[in-house]
């Protein structure tokens, strides 16, 4: 595969899937980059069932000559170990995803 030196439009996806449910969240697209930056924060609440969860952080280019998108690459995380170990069970909990 080669690569391309065109700027092209990309975002990224956020799917938390656990056994009961799947909830997907997105960046908004950065149109004709070709070093984009994802300046967006999402807020996870997370109960003890979502602890057994996976995250996918997933990144998608569309051409700008298409409406077909193309996966970049992708990542899968377990939700529990994402959230703090010092964070009693039983509490709420909250998983920021930010860029840092």
């Amino acid at each position: 595969m080669r690569h391309c030196d065109r700027s092209c439009d990309s975002y990224v996806k956020l799917v938390v899937t656990s056994d009961l449910q799947k909830k997907a969240m997105r960046t908004q697209t950065i149109r004709n980059n070709r070093r984009p930056k994802y300046q967006e924060t999402f807020t996870l609440c997370v109960s003890d069932e979502l602890l057994r969860s996976r995250l996918q952080v997933s990144v998608f280019s569309r051409s700008c000559d298409s409406r077909c998108r193309q996966l970049i690459g992708c990542m899968s995380f377990g939700v529990g170990s994402l959230v703090s170990c010092a964070q009693n069970a039983g509490k709420p909990r909250t998983l920021l995803l930010s860029q840092t």
